[in-house]
């Protein structure tokens, strides 16, 4: 199956996360949370519409068995979820260090709420038990750029996999 013909949603899908997660880097040298929860909200976005378009392709579930994709993108889709059905803000701003520290320091972070500080989802709120889990174990508490860049990372890794569709659908880096 050719992802540029079958899934014309992909590179773009793969270029507007390159470019959320590229914006929600440089964002974080400002004193502008807003505007980090608008990257990160396209972060999730984009993230979650890659995993929906992979998901066709059989190497991908086998991929994400044994991969940290297949643990975190179940949280990303719970918050994209959330967002897209009741808008509900699922990062805070918090002053302080937060580890591994990167340079330029900053000291403040946006982090991902804990789960029982989200709102209860909505009845057309799309989200399974095994969603919400995955975001309690793998994005609560944790600075949003730690979530962008494991994606990006994994994004990456499943681009150089022979017959990916990530590698057919950009040449670039996200």
């Amino acid at each position: 199956m050719d992802a540029k013909t079958n899934h014309p949603m992909l590179p773009l899908a793969l270029q507007g996360f390159g470019d959320a997660h590229s914006r929600h880097r440089d964002l974080r040298l400002t004193s502008d949370p807003a505007s980090l929860f608008v990257s990160a909200a396209e972060c999730v976005y984009w993230a979650a519409t890659i995993h929906e378009q992979l998901r066709w392709w059989p190497e991908y579930a086998e991929f994400t068995a044994d991969h940290v994709l297949g643990s975190l993108l179940p949280g990303v889709r719970y918050v994209r979820n959330l967002k897209t059905h009741s808008l509900p803000m699922t990062m805070q701003s918090v002053e302080g260090l937060m580890f591994p520290i990167v340079f330029p320091k900053v000291f403040s972070e946006v982090v991902w709420l804990p789960l029982d500080r989200l709102p209860e989802p909505n009845r057309t709120t799309k989200f399974t038990q095994m969603q919400a889990e995955s975001y309690a174990q793998q994005m609560a508490g944790v600075p949003t750029r730690h979530t962008f860049q494991r994606l990006a990372d994994g994004f990456t890794e499943l681009r150089g996999l022979e017959g990916s569709p990530l590698g057919v659908a950009s040449s670039r880096t996200v």
